[in-house]
């Protein structure tokens, strides 16, 4: 745990990548989470609304996750563009002219608690 500029570092490489308050050590919880059961599915949807609304208060193209769970769960809402960092950084390489923007991307935020990867 703790790893947080390292993917951040890679993701700047190749997008434009802004803070958001929630992030790091108060990293936002997905609401997918296995981790606890005893939410209802009305709680995690709450939460992952909430993450969601949070993370898309600066418009940003793309939500960058390290967690497949985190994919899953976010890129159900709506609302969210989400792609997983590996997937970025394929893209990038493989479109080596997109001149450190994925898709015009003018913000990218990451979510994520394992390991922890927050934009």
């Amino acid at each position: 745990m703790g790893v947080y500029e390292e993917p951040r570092s890679l993701i700047a490489k190749v997008a434009g990548l802004k803070p958001i308050p929630n992030e790091k050590q108060a990293g936002l919880c997905c609401g997918g989470s296995l981790g606890n059961l005893a939410l209802s599915w009305d709680q995690r949807s709450a939460i992952t609304h909430d993450a969601v609304n949070q993370m898309n208060q600066a418009n940003p193209d793309y939500i960058i996750t390290a967690c497949p769970l985190c994919k899953k769960t976010l890129a159900s809402v709506k609302e969210a563009s989400v792609m997983d960092i590996a997937e970025l950084l394929c893209y990038a390489a493989q479109n080596p002219c997109c001149e450190k923007k994925i898709s015009g991307a003018k913000s990218i935020y990451t979510n994520q608690n394992e390991p922890e990867l927050v934009g």
